[in-house]
């Protein structure tokens, strides 16, 4: 069993991470809050990467990074 990491299509893959994220990280987890956090993040859409098993093409994890602006140096840049 091999596990391939890919950069999540946020349109494509949407039901499938909103499923994952509600069953493994949290109850709250739904397509609004999905579409606030992932797509409609003020900073830009969040950064998403997949892990899913080669053999069965299950999704086995997940993970995100989301845009920030921060004050860095006398002046606001984004991280």
């Amino acid at each position: 069993m091999g596990i391939s990491i890919r950069p999540a299509n946020l349109q494509r893959d949407r039901p499938l991470l909103i499923g994952f994220l509600e069953e493994f990280l949290a109850h709250q987890s739904n397509k609004q809050r999905f579409d606030w956090l992932y797509l409609d993040n003020p900073h830009g859409p969040a950064r998403v990467w997949t892990a899913v098993d080669e053999t069965s093409g299950t999704l086995v994890g997940v993970a995100a990074a989301f845009p920030r602006r921060v004050w860095a140096a006398g002046s606001t840049v984004l991280r």
